[in-house]
């Protein structure tokens, strides 16, 4: 949770977004959370702070975007075409990897396997969102002849 979202002033979603960006890639990065804490006081200090162990990440271009990601104070976190000009996403290195990405094999059409939504099962999602619920529909796969 973004830093502004433990106030009860106004915050800026987008802002909000980037920090759980930060996040997000700290832990694919590292495989843990930024932040820790002995309980959710500790935690939340540390979110205030800013303080999370950088050394996890060893590529120095990644730690400093998810280091701007995770600017507590938001008039100084970075937004989004910030975060996209960045060096790590605009070296060379990084347009080789994402190579293999941009290459277009073919085009697909999905579409539902069965005809009536009403006989498909509802599922309900998660237990913390109980009045929610879903239908699993089945995909297939057709080359598209466009």
């Amino acid at each position: 949770m973004a830093p502004e979202l433990f106030g009860i002033e106004k915050f800026n979603p987008m802002k909000a977004d980037i920090w759980s960006l930060g996040v997000t890639m700290y832990f694919i990065a590292t495989g843990k959370y930024p932040f820790n804490g002995l309980d959710q006081k500790s935690i939340r200090d540390n979110i205030l702070k800013g303080l999370y162990n950088e050394d996890l990440i060893k590529d120095p271009l990644l730690r400093d975007v998810i280091a701007q990601c995770l600017e507590p104070d938001v008039y100084y976190r970075a937004d989004i075409n910030q975060i996209l000009m960045h060096r790590y996403f605009c070296s060379d290195q990084t347009a080789d990897r994402l190579q293999c990405c941009n290459t277009k094999k073919s085009d697909f059409i999905v579409k539902p396997i069965t005809k009536s939504f009403s006989k498909l099962p509802k599922i309900n999602s998660h237990s913390a969102f109980p009045s929610f619920e879903f239908k699993r529909i089945m995909l297939s796969k057709q080359k598209s002849v466009i």
